[in-house]
């Protein structure tokens, strides 16, 4: 019933049934619940389940992939730095969160390191100044140019 789902190509074997929007298959497997497809090919393939607390990873990068020979029982982690170190996560204005693009970050910091206060920069740009501060520090945006400025606030000086 799993492998009629199958199509075997000379490298990745695409699953043919349903998918999750990622494009992972699933599969209703022996238990009657729903599982990921992946899994279940790596779990007959190895006459095991998976260890607790591990998940299914792709060497392929292929989310539809079933080839047990493509993938492996890891961790969370294991599974987000394989993502990362292959150029798989979205970075900057990829990413759906992102409030600015990367042309906006090196104007921040350019007005910022030409002496910019940073709250009525951070409402210019319709971020938070904690965030205006990593950004300016290069904790994020770390693949933007633009100068990174380690500037302290000035304080007032008392009257003599």
């Amino acid at each position: 019933m799993f492998w009629a789902k199958v199509k075997k190509g000379p490298g990745c074997w695409e699953w043919q049934g349903a998918r999750r929007v990622s494009g992972h298959g699933i599969f209703m497997g022996y238990s009657r619940k729903v599982v990921p497809a992946h899994r279940f090919s790596l779990e007959l393939y190895l006459g095991t389940k998976a260890p607790e607390g591990t998940e299914t990873c792709h060497r392929c990068d292929n989310p539809p992939c079933v080839n047990p020979r493509h993938l492996y029982f890891g961790t969370r982690q294991n599974n987000v730095d394989d993502a990362w170190a292959r150029g798989l996560m979205p970075v900057g204005s990829e990413r759906p969160a992102a409030k600015l693009i990367e042309e906006e970050v090196i104007v921040l910091r350019t007005a910022y390191a030409l002496g910019g206060d940073a709250k009525a920069l951070a409402a210019q740009f319709g971020i938070a100044v904690p965030t205006l501060r990593q950004i300016v520090l290069g904790m994020k945006w770390k693949h933007v140019g633009g100068p990174i400025t380690r500037r302290r606030p000035q304080r007032a000086r008392k009257a003599a």
